[in-house]
């Protein structure tokens, strides 16, 4: 962690908040974390994108099983996003 910080020029605690799910990643954060690691920062936003939709998930998951939308709603709705 501590090499990270330093190659990104941030404190070691932010790397630790980062890697413990205690800190987002950011968009200036993905590009340092690119930089210092040569891995692209749209990967490191998707990382982030995808703990987040994970969360909300879990988080209600319940009211997820439990929402239910016609067939027939569900194809317009997906006609409509595709159309946009």
């Amino acid at each position: 962690q501590q090499d990270l910080a330093n190659a990104m020029q941030v404190s070691k605690s932010e790397i630790s908040l980062v890697i413990h799910g205690h800190r987002n990643i950011n968009p200036k954060l993905a590009i340092l974390l690119e930089q210092a690691l040569d891995i692209d920062a749209e990967f490191w936003m998707n990382l982030q994108v995808k703990y987040d939709i994970d969360k909300i998930k879990k988080k209600f998951q319940q009211s997820i099983k439990t929402a239910k939308i016609s067939p027939s709603k569900k194809k317009k709705l997906k006609h409509l996003v595709a159309a946009a």
